[in-house]
């Protein structure tokens, strides 16, 4: 059964989203900001529990980012664009509980993400990610 999303969990979700746009803003590279923190263990932790403390600002979290994981500056996406990937991915990890970062980035990689934005962005983020497992799913069947 998934998780039903209260205020909190919104609240939560807006900060990572900001997270993720302040990568850009610090001309962290995009992808490698996405794939590094979605496959860590703080990944794991800040996108499967909600631990008051670790999601007090994204100012904070975003230092926990940069002493763990030493973001490189690189090629960055569209601000808009990253808060989305953000928010989706703490929006995912709050309704499918028993999900983790690297599930959510093996099932929807920065590729599909990429090339799906321009259509799933003006979607319920329930109905995101649906599609975005559907992808995956038929992806998965097409290379049997």
């Amino acid at each position: 059964m998934l998780k039903k999303i209260n205020n909190y969990d919104l609240c939560v979700c807006d900060m990572s989203g900001n997270v993720f746009k302040l990568s850009v803003e610090r001309g962290y590279d995009s992808r490698k900001f996405i794939e590094t923190l979605m496959n860590s263990d703080l990944g794991q932790m800040l996108y499967k529990k909600n631990i008051l403390g670790e999601w007090l600002s994204d100012t904070f979290v975003m230092e926990g980012i940069e002493n763990e994981l030493h973001p490189i500056q690189g090629e960055v996406y569209n601000e808009e664009f990253m808060y989305w990937i953000g928010y989706l991915f703490k929006y995912w990890g709050i309704i499918y509980e028993n999900e983790t970062a690297k599930d959510m980035i093996t099932q929807a990689p920065i590729d599909t993400l990429l090339a799906s934005y321009i259509g799933l962005h003006v979607m319920f983020f329930d109905d995101v990610i649906l599609e975005l497992k559907s992808i995956y799913e038929e992806k998965k069947e097409n290379r049997r």
